[in-house]
């Protein structure tokens, strides 16, 4: 971890030590890849909860690998996106098998899939990538998945792509050399490697049609409709209608019910600060933090939602 953030969050221990209601050793975080949006948003709010004394490590993950890893007790917190919970249930791949054991903090935000294409290359719709050069993030990564469930919406797969693999950072850069043509991303707006991207070569950002939708959903009910605004990236004239679903903070067996408590607490009382850490959350409140669907909120986070109470 970087120094900075690791003397941020050991400010945590000073709260610790005047009675605050805090975490009683390290908890690991896994957020999101590099270049990706979660990496950073779990850096700020691992910030926010060092304010309460909980003592955050935030740990680069991907959607998929995290509920592993907290199912598994390797970390006690987590992001996941909506859509990967039924996954992981079924042992859906890429999960081996089922798995379980995961519930929920809250909902940190909306995740929106998005793919930008060079717009040199002529591709107005996802049949066009058939046969085009398209980088992807590795099979941990959401984003990876949520691609391959649009697809599946216009019967393809990643296979009738030309694939290779990587970081969004290493995939945005092989896009600026025109090495290919086409990555994506499955978290909030704006990403700033699609930022830097945008403003660094000609894109435009593929929509999703009202029948692969309707497939895509019937299939997993967890993906929800919406739009990219126009402007939220350079050249981005239109709106752009795609699919969202919900960003989750996941905890499993290994956060105490207290623990949890505290983190959702700490996140209400400091909700302005959480609000500032990127855009996608800046309508955040308590009532959406605990609107979760499709999973179990964490005994902990049951426990605070009532007190307040905005759940039964």
């Amino acid at each position: 971890m970087h120094s900075r953030l690791r003397q941020t969050l050991m400010a945590g221990m000073a709260a610790l030590c005047m009675g605050t209601t805090a975490t009683a050793e390290e908890l690991s975080f896994v957020t999101g890849g590099q270049g990706g949006s979660w990496y950073g948003i779990g850096a700020g709010l691992a910030e926010v909860l060092s304010r309460e004394g909980i003592d955050v490590s935030v740990e680069i993950g991907g959607g998929m690998s995290n509920i592993v890893a907290v199912s598994r007790g390797d970390s006690q917190i987590g992001m996941t996106n909506g859509f990967a919970v039924p996954m992981a249930a079924k042992g859906e791949e890429p999960f081996t098998e089922p798995t379980g054991g995961v519930t929920a903090l809250g909902v940190f935000m909306l995740s929106i899939i998005q793919v930008p294409v060079l717009e040199s290359s002529g591709i107005t719709s996802y049949e066009e990538l058939r046969g085009q050069d398209t980088c992807l993030l590795p099979l941990s990564a959401s984003s990876t998945i949520a691609f391959q469930k649009v697809l599946a919406g216009y019967d393809m797969t990643e296979e009738d792509t030309r694939l290779s693999r990587g970081n969004l950072g290493y995939c945005v850069d092989q896009m600026k050399d025109r090495k290919v043509v086409a990555t994506s991303g499955a978290t909030a707006m704006p990403v700033g490697s699609f930022s830097e991207l945008s403003a660094s070569v000609p894109v435009k950002f593929l929509s999703v049609s009202d029948s692969a939708f309707e497939k895509i959903v019937a299939e997993n009910g967890a993906f929800v409709r919406v739009e990219m605004p126009a402007g939220v990236y350079r050249g981005m004239e239109e709106p752009v209608p795609t699919l969202g679903t919900q960003a989750l903070l996941i905890a499993g067996d290994a956060l105490s019910e207290q623990e949890g408590y505290a983190i959702v607490k700490a996140l209400h009382t400091h909700i302005e600060d959480v609000r500032k850490i990127h855009s996608g959350m800046a309508d955040l409140t308590v009532e959406s933090l605990s609107s979760v669907a499709g999973l179990e909120l964490h005994p902990g986070a049951q426990r605070y939602f009532r007190e307040i109470g905005v759940i039964q």
